[in-house]
């Protein structure tokens, strides 16, 4: 009998243990987009202005990102987006740049207790002042449907001598499943390249409208805007003769009481002999306070295919730290027959 006891105070600490971690990875969630580790090929949830830019005709991306506190199983994805671009001006002899784009999210999370869906439109014109240098503006707007399952979480009033039971009343009658809002966001960012080197800097506001949320009908609350900054420099290291260069990036975004900052490289190993492989990319991040991920790409004239880890960090107490994650990236560019190839750039499959 103490055994059994001691077996059933054992499960009952831990399922309550479980519904703490759960509504708090649910109140960050919500707190929070959703936001890629690989965030160089998503375009829409970094920076709208970059929607269209580079882009030859053309460029599909697509992110796959699987996340849990144990393994990570990329056939169940908890995060996952697609995108597609158009630069308006490739058949033309305009060396200016205006995209459209599309995007559609679904994100999930604290076991899918909590998921969304987004549906994202966007422009963004890119203006060339000078030989080697453009500014871009862009404007995007999200839709977002969320549904929580309550039904999947074990309040305390549904304990009973048989232990949780779902027949029991929770007690929540005033909770809404779906909660719906519309996003406003707007980037802008200046590009200079030169043969060997050039750099990007670039700000983004998201949620400027301050769209309301919540699951309770008596309890919506104002959705917190984000900032974004991102900066980035490359510069060949290999000579005019090789295809070797080096591409420092760094990320930083605020929402609310949340900032994370970002900081990485991927080093481009060219194979100049090579009709297929364009270039082996290799890189390292670092996710300040949270997580190191290394990164390796493949990249081809048209495409480039990627692939990162997340490292959790020493502090296992941070929830956004305790999550292991692997994420696959793919972004294509799709040429028709009258768009100029003198289009392509240093950069022209990658997003940022």
């Amino acid at each position: 009998m103490l055994r059994k006891n001691t077996s059933l105070i054992y499960n009952i600490q831990i399922r309550i243990i479980s519904v703490f971690v759960l509504f708090q990875l649910s109140t960050k969630i919500i707190a929070q987009d959703p936001r890629f580790s690989q965030y160089q090929s998503s375009p829409f949830t970094i920076n709208p202005s970059y929607i269209g830019k580079d882009v030859v005709d053309w460029r599909v991306a697509m992110n796959l990102r699987s996340s849990s506190m144990e393994s990570v199983n990329m056939t169940s994805p908890n995060t996952s987006t697609i995108s597609l671009e158009k630069n308006l001006f490739s058949n033309t002899d305009k060396t200016s740049q205006f995209g459209i784009g599309v995007m559609l999210l679904n994100d999930g999370g604290a076991d899918e207790v909590l998921r969304s869906n987004y549906v994202g439109l966007a422009l963004a014109y890119n203006l060339q002042i000078s030989e080697n240098s453009f500014i871009g503006l862009g404007l995007s707007a999200h839709q977002a449907n969320r549904f929580i399952d309550l039904n999947a979480i074990r309040f305390e009033s549904q304990f009973g001598s048989d232990g949780f039971q779902n027949s029991i009343p929770s007690g929540e009658y005033n909770y809404m499943p779906n909660s719906n809002y519309w996003s406003l966001n707007q980037g802008l960012n200046y590009t200079f390249n030169k043969e060997n080197w050039g750099y990007a800097i670039g700000a983004s506001y998201f949620n400027s409208n301050k769209p309301m949320e919540g699951f309770f009908t008596n309890n919506k609350y104002q959705l917190k805007s984000k900032v974004s900054y991102q900066t980035k420099f490359w510069m060949n290291i290999g000579g005019y003769d090789a295809d070797k260069t080096v591409h420092l990036s760094h990320l930083s975004e605020y929402q609310g009481t949340y900032e994370i900052h970002s900081l990485g490289f991927i080093y481009k190993h060219g194979f100049t002999n090579s009709d297929i492989i364009r270039s082996l990319n290799i890189g390292f991040y670092k996710r300040f306070t949270e997580k190191s991920y290394p990164y390796i790409g493949i990249e081809t004239k048209k495409w480039i295919a990627g692939l990162s880890y997340d490292i959790p960090t020493v502090d296992k107490s941070a929830i956004n730290s305790s999550f292991k994650s692997i994420e696959l990236s793919f972004v294509l560019q799709l040429t028709g027959s009258k768009s100029k190839d003198k289009r392509y750039t240093i950069d022209n499959v990658m997003v940022y």
